[in-house]
């Protein structure tokens, strides 16, 4: 086990001990920008989507419009590879009511996982356009978001590829 991990470890169990189940899940996802190819995470991943969705579902029933649960349930949807769940709950609100940046990720990366290269591509070069106009503030989101540059070309190019445009 990385020894590196470990006091992150345990803040990550200690969180979903105490039933803080987003707090955990987005330190488990901060930890996997780094650890990406640590199974123990992605299995604790996989349990907080187990316990965030019928609470997301239930917030949703009190406010169907909530369009940051809405979110937040798509993630975990998309997560556990329920794609049509995404494309379900995305599509239950309103384009508008979102912030660009997340349901124009979300969807984009959603349809590229269900090989639906045709519907994802204009999604995706929107992502990109997005994270290219990233500055680097420092902040937590602009690092985030630059992260995934590279990520974000490959998506959009595996698009074109699939699509016949090779050029």
């Amino acid at each position: 086990e990385n020894t590196e991990l470990i006091p992150a470890w345990r803040i990550l169990k200690t969180q979903k001990k105490a039933g803080e189940y987003a707090d955990a899940k987005e330190n488990c996802l901060d930890l996997l920008d780094t650890e990406d190819r640590n199974p123990e995470l992605n299995v604790l991943l996989d349990e907080l989507n187990d316990c965030l969705v019928p609470q997301y579902e239930e917030k949703l029933k009190e406010n169907p419009e909530d369009t940051e649960t809405i979110i937040e349930l798509g993630w975990c949807y998309f997560q556990q590879q329920r794609f049509d769940k995404v494309e379900e709950v995305l599509t239950s609100v309103e384009k508008e009511k979102y912030k660009e940046y997340d349901y124009t990720n979300l969807m984009g990366r959603n349809y590229l996982a269900m090989e639906q290269y045709d519907k994802a591509i204009s999604y995706l070069l929107c992502w990109r356009s997005m994270i290219d106009a990233t500055e680097n503030d420092g902040t937590k989101d602009s690092k985030k978001k630059l992260n995934r540059k590279g990520f974000s070309h490959f998506s959009v190019g595996l698009c074109h590829w699939n699509l016949g445009q090779k050029d």
